[in-house]
């Protein structure tokens, strides 16, 4: 299989990862306020293991990247960087329970999704207060 169509199955896994959130979310697993922005179909339904992986998985993610926030308050300059980052909403999430200044988020991704993500939040009035750039990074391969 070439490179491209690597990419594009790894990619792929992001957008059943949003369904089976968004699932997650629907049944009551977990609240989220952002995830149906990114979702084409909002009222997919998965099985009830997949919704407590996911559960436990946010739930981990969550109180990790919470508990580091709280330690490191009286620390300037905090910053997050997610890897593969999808559509994820960690960030909207911690945003939410902290002042924006507390930190600096970083996510990083192939420039797909991150464009499909930044279209996604431009639309979204939930989202006005976001400034998002867009670097791309380019890499002898």
């Amino acid at each position: 299989m070439s490179k491209k169509g690597n990419d594009d199955l790894i990619q792929g896994t992001n957008d059943l990862s949003i369904l089976s959130k968004c699932s997650m979310v629907s049944l009551g697993y977990i609240e989220d306020l952002y995830i149906k922005n990114f979702v084409n179909k909002p009222d997919t339904k998965r099985s009830s293991l997949i919704n407590r992986v996911y559960q436990v998985r946010v739930r981990a993610v969550r109180s990790v990247l919470s508990k580091w926030l709280k330690a490191l308050e009286n620390v300037a300059d905090k910053q997050i960087v997610s890897l593969g980052a999808g559509f994820d909403t960690s960030y909207f999430y911690l945003r939410d329970l902290h002042d924006q200044s507390a930190f600096k988020y970083v996510e990083i991704d192939y420039p797909n999704l991150v464009k499909r993500k930044m279209a996604l939040s431009l639309k979204c009035t939930r989202f006005s207060w976001m400034t998002i750039w867009m670097v791309k990074l380019t890499h002898p391969m």
